[in-house]
Parts: C-alpha cells; structure tokens; sequence
C-alpha cells in the first residue's frame, strides 16, 4: 500500500491535508445539525480535491527525484575472516597484522568484500568455569572487541563486521558470511578463507592462481597455503599442475627484467600439488562450491577440517580428488592467538 504523500510534493501535501482537515470539521457540524453555520456541499469539497491532486501529478513527475536502487558491486573474489575470543582482546592487533596481510595477494581488487565474523562464547566453555567475575571479563573483552573493529573499519566501505548471537563456530560462521555475499555482491566466483591468527608471509600472485582455477574448472577447487612443508603431498591418480607466477621485491612491487632490452616481470615456476588432507589453515576456493561443501556437513557448527579432511582422504584412496591443491610455498605465519596475552 502506497501512501498517497509519495505522490505529490510535500507542499501540495500540506495543502491536501488541510483540505482533508476542512472536510472532516465540515461533515461534523452538519452532523450536529447547527444552523448558525452554512454548510458547504462536502461533495463539492471532494471533487475540487481530487482535481487539485491529478493537476499536480505532472508537477510530481518533474520534482520527485528519481527511485534509486541497491549498487551491486561486481567483485569476483571476497575475503573471510572468522574470529573468536583470545586472550589478547579487546585489542584488534593481532586481527589487523592480518587484514593487512592480505594486501599480499597481489592482483586482487583493492575494494574485494572483507567479512570478518565474530564468533559467541560456547556455553560449555562457561560451564567448566565457576568464576563469575572471570567470565564476566571474557564477555565485555569480546564486546569491546567487536565495538573496536566496528570503530577502526567504520569508513572502509568493503569490510563488513558481522558478529555472532550464538555459537557458530567456523563451518557456521563462514556459512552466514557467504549468505551475506551472495546478497551483497552476487558476482563473487572465488573466496579466501582466513584464520584471525594466521597471516600471509609472502607476496602472492592472485591473479595466477585465478588463471589457474579458470583453466581448470573441473580440477582446482580449493588451493591451501603452508605454513610448513607437508611431506610427500599426492592424492590418488591426480597430478601435479606447473603454473608461472609473477616475483615481487619486499615492498610487492613486481620485478623487472631489464636485461632483455625489454622491461618485463620476473617469473618463477610454481607447483600445485594435489592433496588428500584438507585444512582449516588460509585457503582460496571456489565460492559455490565451498558453500555446498560446508553445507554437506553434518553439523556445520563446528570446525570443517576433521570431516573434510577424512573425506578428502577417503576420496583419494578411491583414485578420486575432491580438487584440493597445495601452494607449496610457505606462505603463512602463525601468530598463536589461543597463547598470546593482553600487551
């Protein structure tokens, strides 16, 4: 149902309203039957009414601004990042060290969506604990937490602070913030899943690994980041993907060949193992996908990487891939937020 004052100027509105006004005094006194008043035929009333509203229709047509609607962004590639309580809160230290990591994924949009979730306490974790006050403390540090990160990305735009009401866990927490990337930016194709405590190390070349996952869309869902060698990486009959990335100097800018004659980017050689271990650890995977991957979970509140890593496994004692692949770089840091305390 429409109002009609969104039809008309507001100042025929006002007019329109003590004309509305004069109609219902009007029919009142003739209702009391007062003859010192001489009653103005109401139907008069009503038909110069309705005409003062369709002359100003074309006035409306050329004063109302026009119905604006929701700016979709067309980003291919979103970012997540789940966070939970650690010792280390209410500061944002440790969280920005790593948001600001993610500037090492060179070829990535500079306005790509950052979901960062906030994850509620577990109820058992109360449970175990018979210090009210203690607990008390955990509660306002997650708060004020959450209140910091709302404060320092107020401005930006592209990153969206999504807190908890209740325990998600991972799987749960990253399911609601692919739900709100669907809404808010239907285009993405690819996401970085990230750990509050892990950090990009190296400088990486996004825009290879994309052209990896186009070309083989049937192959490479899901690219794991290292944080230390894995021995022996295989899974199945799948084979090794050769790719060639870009080279970066210690401030992310490109390298360049200058003895050629020609300026151009210094490249390496890149391996991309197949894996039969899937991990909770920084990942860019293939955004449909890896929704209908956490949502084939038993139970999504809870940590992904056992169930996903003992079917990743038993998928590839079948000579079969889930298309999990390694960067074999080591190209995460840990920052331990279960171990670090308030500064």
């Amino acid at each position: 149902m429409t109002l009609l004052s969104n039809h008309i100027p507001r100042n025929v509105s006002v007019i329109i309203i003590l004309a509305q006004s004069a109609i219902i005094l009007l029919l009142l006194i003739d209702s009391l039957h007062c003859p010192q008043y001489k009653i103005i035929d109401t139907n008069v009333l009503d038909s110069a009414l309705h005409n003062l509203v369709e002359r100003n229709d074309d006035t409306f047509a050329q004063t109302a601004p026009p119905q604006s609607q929701p700016t979709l962004l067309t980003e291919s590639t979103a970012l997540i990042i789940t966070s939970s309580w650690i010792p280390a809160h209410p500061s944002t230290e440790m969280i920005e060290t790593v948001i600001n990591s993610t500037r090492r994924l060179k070829g990535a949009s500079p306005t790509a969506p950052i979901i960062i979730t906030i994850d509620d306490f577990n109820v058992d974790f109360f449970a175990r604990m018979k210090n009210i006050s203690e607990i008390n403390v955990k509660r306002n540090d997650l708060e004020e937490y959450s209140m910091n990160l709302v404060k320092k990305y107020a401005k930006s735009p592209n990153v969206h602070i999504l807190p908890g009401m209740d325990h998600l866990h991972i799987g749960g927490s990253v399911l609601k913030a692919m739900e709100l990337i669907e809404i808010l930016h239907p285009t993405v194709k690819y996401v970085y899943y990230i750990q509050h405590d892990f950090e990009f190390s190296e400088w990486i070349d996004h825009t290879a690994l994309i052209e990896v996952m186009e070309e083989y869309p049937n192959t490479v869902n899901l690219i794991r980041f290292l944080r230390k060698f894995e021995k022996n990486p295989k899974c199945g009959n799948a084979t090794k993907i050769y790719c060639t990335v870009r080279t970066f100097d210690e401030n992310g800018n490109v390298n360049k060949d200058d003895d050629s004659g020609e300026t151009s980017a210094v490249s390496r050689n890149l391996t991309l193992f197949p894996a039969e271990k899937y991990s909770d650890n920084n990942h860019l995977a293939r955004f449909h996908w890896y929704k209908e991957t956490i949502q084939s979970l038993i139970s999504v509140r809870r940590p992904p990487e056992f169930p996903l890593a003992n079917r990743a496994y038993q998928v590839c004692q079948n000579n079969e891939s889930m298309g999990i692949y390694l960067y074999y770089s080591k190209s995460l840091r840990h920052l331990d937020g279960r171990h670090t305390v308030k500064a």
